[in-house]
C-alpha cells in the first residue's frame, strides 16, 4: 500500500501464548523485513499498543 508515496505493509501477527484473536498492524515498508512470509517467525514491537517494527527471529 502506498500513503503519499511512502509505501506501508497491513501484517496480521498472531502472537505467542495469547489464546486471542490475532493482532493487525500496519507498518513501514522500511520496518518491516524483505520478503516476509506466512507463518514465518517474526519479533513485533508495540509502542502504546501499536505495531512499529517487525524483524525476523534468528535462530
Amino acid at each position: 500500500m502506498s500513503i503519499h508515496g511512502d509505501r506501508y505493509l497491513d501484517l496480521v501477527v498472531d502472537l505467542e501464548g495469547d489464546a486471542g484473536p490475532a493482532v493487525v498492524g500496519r507498518v513501514g515498508a522500511a520496518d518491516c523485513p524483505d520478503a516476509l512470509m506466512p507463518g514465518e517467525r517474526v519479533s513485533v514491537r508495540f509502542t502504546m499498543g501499536v505495531m512499529v517494527r517487525v524483524a525476523r527471529e534468528v535462530g
